[in-house]
């Protein structure tokens, strides 16, 4: 029996190229305080914000996974996004993640995530996040001693509150990511729109 052909999928909010370019900038300050080798760096055409990693899901699940997000949407207008500052997973003294924070002004964010969650449940074996942290990762660490984990907390410190660019996402994409030996290249392959009536997308007076 031939293997079953399978996509390795996430659903994310796709950030635009000035916002990209922006903590692409914080990015490249923290890169050139730290020896070459000691973290993986997200190219900045891979930034966005995951808001489910589904792994590996068969192609045949593919269209029907797309229309069971398209009926997500329904409830959501635009969302309103401000990256804001950084900060390290699982903690500034143990960092494996480096991320730039996001702030969602129209509070509709965490309801979106829930949603999606129990949506694509039946497409992916992957399990509900325990939390849900809005972020951009810019890289992850594969090496770092006191040292490097000091550069980082200080560096860390300097950005705290720091307002990197506003944006507003009218859409949700279905993405695909291929394996390379060269890294992972992002693929979206279904755009869903949020354009309730109703939701402006503009924080609430």
């Amino acid at each position: 029996m031939a293997e079953e052909s399978t996509f390795r999928l996430f659903v994310a909010v796709l950030t635009p190229d000035i916002v990209k370019a922006a903590i692409a900038a914080a990015q490249n300050e923290l890169r050139a305080s730290l020896p070459a080798h000691s973290v993986g760096w997200t190219r900045p055409e891979q930034f966005h914000l995951t808001l489910k990693f589904l792994g590996a899901v068969p192609a045949t699940d593919a269209d029907a996974l797309a229309q069971a997000l398209d009926a997500v949407s329904a409830g959501f207008g635009p969302l309103q996004f401000r990256a804001i500052g950084v900060g390290f997973f699982p903690s500034p003294t143990r960092p494996r993640v480096i991320w730039a924070g996001l702030k969602e002004t129209t509070g509709q964010l965490q309801d979106l995530h829930d949603a999606i969650e129990k949506a694509t449940q039946p497409f992916t074996q992957e399990q509900p996040e325990n939390r849900f942290h809005a972020h951009v990762t810019i890289g992850r660490v594969k090496q770092a001693g006191r040292h490097e984990a000091s550069l980082m907390a200080d560096w860390a410190q300097r950005q705290s509150g720091k307002e990197y660019r506003d944006w507003k996402a009218d859409s949700f994409a279905l993405v695909e990511s291929q394996l390379s030996s060269t890294g992972a290249i992002h693929i979206p392959i279904h755009n869903t729109p949020l354009s309730a009536p109703g939701k402006t997308g503009l924080p609430a007076s």
